[in-house]
């Protein structure tokens, strides 16, 4: 399981909790300087203080380039065919000076930044008129992309010992992990959590369905403003 993610995830959404609680003009200028500042100080932080080197961890950043994603999703040009064409083009050099930079180099700036223009790019052409074409098999796995991401590991660890017992190449190798990964995710999200989902959603029906009986049945005499 990927536990560490979800530890970031438990971190940024309660910093951007308490944001919450602050004007809305000053909510993104504040998480952006935290952000920033945690980041800021990783290098001056020792091993032994474990939950502010976590913490401060550039991966940190990959959470800032998603609140300024939402922001600019929001601006009509998004969607122009200007922008398309900009963010397939960084994308593209962007990928180029991850296979160049050193190994050493943060993965926030390696993986984070063509990642995030990548979903940009995808965004910018949702905005587009007529959208992206509904494509069932891209839908169940949106759909499943929670559970891929949960239990992509577990097959991981399979098929990276198969790959190595039967001394399989990296680029067979890579199509082998990601239909396992993809795999196993599909499974666990037919499996638990589609079921899971459905058992609250009717809870959450019927409770509905009661109330509204209960608001129907109660006497006359309840509903008079004394």
């Amino acid at each position: 399981m990927p536990g560490w993610t979800l530890n970031y995830e438990v971190g940024f959404y309660l910093l951007f909790g308490a944001a919450l609680c602050l004007p809305r003009a000053v909510q993104l200028g504040m998480l952006t300087a935290v952000l920033i500042a945690l980041a800021a100080i990783h290098p001056l932080v020792g091993r032994d203080q474990a939950a502010l080197y976590f913490y401060s961890d550039p991966h940190i950043l990959e959470f800032l380039g998603g609140l300024w994603l939402a922001q600019l999703w929001r601006s009509p040009a998004f969607g122009h065919a200007a922008t398309r064409g900009v963010l397939i083009a960084t994308t593209v050099a962007l990928c180029g000076l991850a296979l160049a930079l050193p190994a050493e180099w943060p993965k926030a700036l390696r993986y984070g930044l063509p990642a995030l223009s990548a979903v940009a790019t995808i965004l910018a052409y949702e905005r587009r008129p007529g959208g992206i074409a509904e494509l069932p098999a891209l839908r169940l796995l949106g759909d499943a992309s929670y559970s891929i991401y949960l239990w992509h590991t577990l097959a991981l660890a399979v098929t990276a010992k198969i790959a190595m017992a039967l001394h399989i190449a990296g680029a067979v190798a890579i199509p082998l992990h990601m239909v396992a990964g993809i795999g196993i995710g599909l499974i666990g999200y037919a499996g638990l959590e589609k079921p899971v989902m459905r058992y609250f959603h009717r809870r959450k029906r019927l409770a509905a369905v009661a109330l509204e009986a209960r608001d129907c049945v109660s006497p006359a005499w309840d509903r008079v403003p004394m």
